[in-house]
C-alpha cells in the first residue's frame, strides 16, 4: 500500500479495524486504544504486557504485517502527560534581534537534534520545523535557516514535506531559495527513500 494518499488511509483502517476485532476477542479485559496505526495499552504487571504484545504480533503476522521494533516498547509507570522534548522545544524563546536570533537558531537545532537522538520514535524534528516556520525570520538569517532545515531533512527523511513547505513560505515572503542547496537535499531524499520504498517521501521530493 503506498504511504501517503488518502486511499491508503482508508485501506489501512479497514485492515486494522479487522485486527481490532480479532485482538480484542483474544485478549479479554484489555485496557487501551488504537490511534491510526499506533496501539497503546496498560497492564497491571509486566508479564501481562508481554503476553498481549506477543498476541498482537501473532494477529498481525496472520495478515503478513508486523510491528515496527523501533516504536514498540514496554514502559513502567508512572508516565508524564507530555514528553520532555515537546515541553522544551515548545518553550524555546527567540529574540526579536536578528543577530541574537541567528545564535539562537543554532541552540534551537542543537536541542532538536539531541532530543531526536534520544527519542527517535517520536516526531521531534517534524514538530520543531512546524513550530519554526519562516514567517518571523529576518532576511539576514534566511540562508542559515535554509542550511539548518536542509541538514535536519537529510537526517530525518520523513520531514521532506515540512522542508518544502517551509521553503515555500519563505519564498512567498520574498526570500530567495538557495536552489542548489534545495536541489541537493531533495535529490538525496529521492535516492534514499526510493531505495527504502518510502513512496510518500519520494513523491514529495519529485514534486
Amino acid at each position: 500500500i503506498p504511504i501517503g494518499p488518502d486511499t491508503s488511509l482508508v485501506i489501512a483502517e479497514l485492515v486494522l479495524a479487522a485486527i481490532d476485532i480479532v485482538f480484542a476477542a483474544r485478549g479479554a479485559g484489555l485496557a487501551g486504544f488504537r490511534w491510526m496505526d499506533e496501539f497503546e495499552m496498560s497492564f497491571s504487571d509486566f508479564n501481562s504486557a508481554e503476553s498481549a504484545l506477543a498476541e498482537l504480533q501473532h494477529v498481525l503476522a496472520n495478515l503478513e504485517l508486523r510491528l515496527n521494533p523501533r516504536k514498540t516498547r514496554i514502559d513502567d509507570g508512572p508516565f508524564g502527560f507530555e514528553p520532555r522534548w515537546l515541553r522544551e522545544i515548545r518553550s524555546f524563546q527567540f529574540s526579536p534581534s536578528p543577530k541574537k536570533f541567528g545564535n539562537e537558531l543554532s541552540r534551537y537545532f542543537d536541542l532538536v537534534f539531541a532530543h531526536s537522538k534520544e527519542t527517535p520514535q517520536d516526531h521531534v524534528v517534524r514538530y520543531a520545523l512546524g513550530r519554526l516556520r519562516p514567517t518571523g525570520i529576518d532576511p539576514s538569517n534566511w540562508l542559515f535557516y535554509q542550511r539548518l532545515i536542509s541538514h535536519a531533512t537529510v537526517h530525518q527523511l520523513t520531514v521532506v514535506d515540512q522542508y518544502i513547505s517551509n521553503l515555500l513560505v519563505g519564498q512567498q515572503r520574498g526570500f530567495t531559495v538557495d536552489v542548489g542547496l534545495a536541489g541537493n537535499t531533495l535529490n538525496y531524499v529521492i535516492e534514499q527513500t526510493a531505495l527504502l520504498e518510502q513512496h510518500h517521501e519520494t513523491a514529495w521530493g519529485l514534486w
